[in-house]
């Protein structure tokens, strides 16, 4: 008896068109599997990189890589659905079924946010928002396929428009990052529009004040709330602190009490493993009623202010400002944030 194929007939009786329209099938459908494997492992998988440079460039990725995903799940059967009329067509994909593919990637995108929370990541609506208008505008790139040359350029521009709209605050964001880089050994000078994207209130508000400033127009605006534990933080871009010698930083107190702050300093490591309380450097400094301090911390202190070994200056984590058991509301103003070389 002879043999029978996959296709339900002999080897010999299958045409060579079917052998290679199975080929075909095979070959897009392991391209599908291996794209929804990276897209799900993107949303869930840890990163070992992080910071607020990283971050923006993740966020930045969110939008186009579902848009390229959905164009690519659909041209894999459909190619002219995609765009790409000259390829074989092994399932016609209308614009109704290129729905139920968006609204199935939507439903991944919003169970890998889900799952990161079990990943040592942060899920975000912002990132869900962001998936949503990548296939949104994958979409309109679909429909456009499908319309008149009037219509489809339309549909085309409304695709890039989105895209480009989505993608604009994470852009401004890296670039801010670029220039805070830039501008080493100085810190923070709260002059640029984005700069508080690098800072993080812990029970307070923070904002941009020109109410009061040392240097330029702006400083940093930190409203503390009754807390045992208020204040602000900053992210260090620029790591390697062995150029300069010491931290410098001009503090403000309006009100008509006595403003007592702690000041953090901490590197990776310090980070890492877990934020031990005797692994960091920590110095009080006091600030008299309606009056302006500089605060000046020299890095030998600093160095040597873990218990069991030396602050690694060249890989420095961040910086904190904050009071503890604070019963009462207070406003203090931070500008000037430099290292001295």
């Amino acid at each position: 008896m002879s043999e029978v194929g996959e296709s339900g007939f002999p080897p010999e009786y299958v045409s060579s068109d079917q052998l290679s329209r199975r080929q075909l099938v095979l070959r897009r459908g392991r391209l599908a599997a291996v794209l929804a494997l990276v897209l799900a492992g993107g949303l869930v998988l840890p990163f070992p990189l992080h910071g607020r440079l990283w971050a923006e460039i993740f966020d930045l990725a969110h939008a186009p890589a579902f848009f390229a995903t959905l164009l690519c799940l659909v041209g894999f059967f459909d190619p002219a659905a995609a765009g790409v009329p000259s390829a074989q067509t092994l399932v016609p994909m209308t614009f109704h079924r290129a729905v139920l593919v968006a609204l199935g990637l939507t439903f991944v995108g919003l169970t890998g946010e889900f799952l990161q929370k079990f990943a040592n990541r942060t899920p975000s609506w912002g990132d869900v928002a962001a998936n949503s208008a990548g296939l949104l505008a994958a979409l309109f790139w679909i429909a456009a396929f499908t319309q008149q040359r009037g219509r489809r350029v339309l549909l085309l521009v409304a695709a890039v428009s989105m895209l480009s709209l989505i993608s604009l605050d994470p852009i401004l964001q890296i670039e801010d990052c670029v220039q805070q880089i830039r501008s080493f050994p100085l810190l923070a000078s709260f002059e640029r529009n984005r700069e508080l994207g690098g800072w993080w209130p812990e029970e307070a508000e923070i904002e941009r004040s020109r109410e009061w400033a040392s240097d330029g127009q702006y400083s940093l605006k930190i409203m503390t709330r009754p807390a045992w534990f208020t204040g602000a933080s900053m992210e260090c871009l620029n790591r390697d602190w062995t150029t300069c010698r010491r931290l410098l930083l001009d503090i403000f107190n309006p009100q008509k009490e006595t403003l007592t702050l702690t000041i953090k300093l901490y590197d990776q490591k310090h980070k890492a493993d877990g934020f031990e309380s005797n692994d960091r450097f920590e110095h009080s400094v006091v600030v008299p009623p309606d009056s302006r301090i500089t605060v000046s911390i020299p890095f030998a202190d600093v160095t040597a202010a873990p218990e069991y070994r030396d602050m690694q200056l060249n890989n420095m984590a961040g910086i904190e400002l904050f009071s503890v058991n604070t019963r009462q509301p207070h406003v203090y103003f931070v500008d000037h944030v430099r290292l001295e070389p």
